[in-house]
Formats: structure tokens, sequence, C-alpha cells
């Protein structure tokens, strides 16, 4: 009994130390915030997306940013599981290193578009190589690419489907989604975007959830659960991106 209660002492503390441990310094001290920003978060085949990547000084001081080349950023896309393509892959940079710099507060940005592709996805061409992303349910992140500093914004969400038309009212549609989806990027499948009353999911439980576009509604459906169906209400008929 007594051994067992020493042990369970030493575990506990263990514990505690573990829970109190602090994050890593790379997390705790990076100096800057990557944002991504898309133009939309759902396109069909083959169209580019446009892109924004800011980046913002978020320490009291000015920060000095090191590069390796002249490269400054880069764009990943991913499925679930593995990485699809580079943003870098179809670039060329001069092998100059360079440097940023960035008062308190100040931004950097950088804009452009890209048409993604892929050598890992089926082709009905054998040896193919690359080819456009095809429909599904993406991830896409930007990575400052500074030498001290490398650095990720937060994941957002990239829907690739065709266009199909939908008339005005309500449509019920099956489970289209493979990952979870915020309700704003799911409402920007819809265009043009003033056709959008509403989106609606029923839970398990029978109960119904709602999201409206416009920021005087309140809205309690934030989450699109890729298991339920989903109720989509216009206004007029309209082209609505689906994977």
């Amino acid at each position: 009994m007594a051994m067992r209660a020493i042990l369970t002492g030493l575990l506990g503390g263990v514990l505690i130390l573990a829970l109190a441990a602090p994050a890593p310094a790379a997390a705790q001290d990076a100096p800057v915030e990557v944002r991504l920003i898309l133009d939309r978060s759902a396109y069909e085949p083959g169209v580019p997306i446009g892109f924004t990547v800011q980046v913002r000084n978020i320490s009291a001081l000015p920060v000095t940013l090191g590069f390796s080349t002249a490269q400054r950023f880069d764009l990943v896309l991913r499925s679930e599981t593995v990485e699809l393509d580079r943003w870098s892959r179809t670039q060329t940079f001069a092998s100059m290193p360079g440097q940023m710099r960035l008062a308190r507060g100040e931004i950097a940005t950088f804009s452009g578009s890209w048409l993604p592709a892929s050598a890992l996805l089926p082709s009905v061409i054998p040896d193919a190589g690359a080819q456009p992303i095809p429909r599904g349910v993406f991830q896409i992140v930007a990575v400052l690419r500074a030498i001290d500093a490398p650095i990720a914004s937060r994941p957002q969400p990239l829907i690739i489907g065709p266009a199909n038309i939908l008339n005005a009212g309500c449509t019920t549609l099956p489970s289209l989604f493979t990952l979870e989806l915020p309700a704003e990027a799911v409402a920007q499948t819809v265009d043009p975007p003033e056709a959008l009353i509403s989106l609606w999911q029923r839970s398990l439980f029978g109960a119904y959830t709602g999201y409206q576009p416009h920021r005087a509604v309140a809205s309690d459906l934030r989450v699109i659960n890729r298991l339920n169906p989903l109720t989509i209400c216009l206004a007029l008929p309209a082209r609505v991106i689906l994977p």
C-alpha cells in the first residue's frame, strides 16, 4: 500500500508538471502572424484560385525576417491524408538570400492566383503527370518561408466541384462533404451570393439549426456536419458549386 501511494504521488506530480509546462518557444515567441484569404471557398475544376497572404508583425518591436531565397511564402493544398500540391512547384525563385522588415503592427501583403494540380490523383491518361485537382473537399494553408520563423496560417477549406443550378425555394441535398466545414464557407458555394436566404441542417435528434448570411439575423448553424443532409434556401435561381 505504501509503495502504491508513493507511485501514485509520483505519477500525479509528473502529470501536473506536464500540464504546467510552457508551450514550445516557437509557438510562444513567433513575432509574426500569417493569414490566408481566398477570393472564395468554392471553385469549379480548372479555375485558378485567387488568394491573398498577409504577414503581420504582432510583436512590440520591429521585426526583420531572413530568407534563404527570393521566395517569401508558399501555399500547400492537402486532402484529408496527403499533400497534393504546392504553389512553389511551378514557380522559379532567385537563389539570393533576402530580408523582410516589418514595423510594429505592419502588414506585408502578397496576392495572386494559383491553379493547383497533382500527379497523385487518378487520371484517364497513363503517365499524364500533374492533373488539375478534381472535385472534392480540401484544405489550403499558407506558409511563411522565413529561415527562423516557418509559420503557417490557419487552414482554409476549399471546395472544388461542378456548378449545379438550383431553383428558388428550398432544396435538400444528401451529405456532400468529407470534412466538417464552417457554414460561412458553404455559403460561398452559392453564386450570386445575394440569392442565398439560409442553410439548414437537421441533427440526429431531429432538431434543425440554421445559418443566415445577414449579420442582423442570429445563426445557430456554425459548422456543417458532413454526415447529415443540407437544405439550401434560395430567393432566386443560382449556381451552387458542389463537390
